[in-house]
């Protein structure tokens, strides 16, 4: 895996199934991040790529807070098995059904990484993979994620309030409900309308119908007709992102199965 040393949605990140790509890869993936992310200008605060072992595994996402040294886990989600080799974002369906044993493998190396990083206060986002039993921590950000997202998907399941909470701890005031256990009482859901292709589009189909499904929160359309999508390696933004509420698990992931019928870019 090549992948900028500070980057955002999967930006750059890319597979290589070779050592005679290698050169070829980074060459590409360092011109994506002079465009987008300024390496080679002064306004890029961390420059570099990394280049480190592809896990072929489950990829969870974990939203957690930490006040005064003590972290709370509030939900561990699933976000699919992207194989490359641009590693685009599909789904987000929380809480994701897990044994205890990987339950826990999540949970050690989620707190190891809040000790070993020095993150004390505050919410972190962190992605890992599954290898059997085992997880293994790609990155942790100290940020509510995925563009705010994680909210609605903690709020969701929890009904804990995790941005007000966020700036509770900012304001060195204690999470609401901090000692109280976390219970799961729905499942949350975001669905990433796929890019599809590339090119100028002429039409995104099924979201009106999206929209009017009782179970749809809100949808956020950050492209329209006639914008350009430009194909991978290079990063022209989500589509938009469809936000909803189930009574199970088993539900989310059939509602996204059935958007992913429904849901179309077309292109010039």
């Amino acid at each position: 895996m090549v992948k900028p040393a500070g980057g955002f949605t999967s930006l750059g990140v890319t597979r290589v199934d070779s050592a005679e790509d290698l050169e070829t890869t980074v060459r590409s993936v360092w011109e994506v991040c002079e465009r987008y992310l300024g390496y080679g200008g002064s306004s890029a605060s961390v420059r570099g790529l990394v280049v480190e072992e592809y896990l072929d595994g489950d990829e969870y996402c974990i939203e957690s807070l930490s006040y005064q040294g003590q972290v709370k886990i509030h939900t561990i989600g699933y976000k699919g098995r992207p194989e490359g080799p641009y590693f685009e974002e599909k789904v987000y369906r929380a809480p994701a059904p897990l044994s205890p044993e990987v339950e826990w493998s999540i949970i050690e190396q989620i707190t190891g990484a809040h000790a070993a990083l020095g993150v004390t206060d505050g919410p972190t986002h962190s992605e890992l993979r599954l290898r059997g039993d085992e997880a293994y921590l790609l990155e942790m950000g100290a940020r509510v994620g995925a563009s705010g997202a994680s909210h609605h998907i903690v709020e969701s399941v929890t009904g804990a309030d995790f941005t007000g909470d966020t700036f509770r701890i900012a304001m060195g005031q204690e999470p609401l409900g901090w000692n109280d256990p976390v219970w799961h009482r729905g499942t949350g859901a975001m669905y990433f309308v796929p890019v599809g292709g590339s090119g100028r589009i002429t039409k995104i189909a099924g979201l009106s119908e999206a929209a009017a499904d009782p179970r749809v929160d809100r949808i956020v359309q950050l492209l329209h007709p006639g914008d350009r999508i430009l194909p991978y390696p290079e990063y022209s933004g989500y589509p938009g992102f469809v936000f909803s509420r189930h009574d199970s698990y088993e539900d989310a992931e059939q509602f996204h199965d059935a958007l992913d019928e429904s849901v179309v870019i077309h292109y010039e």
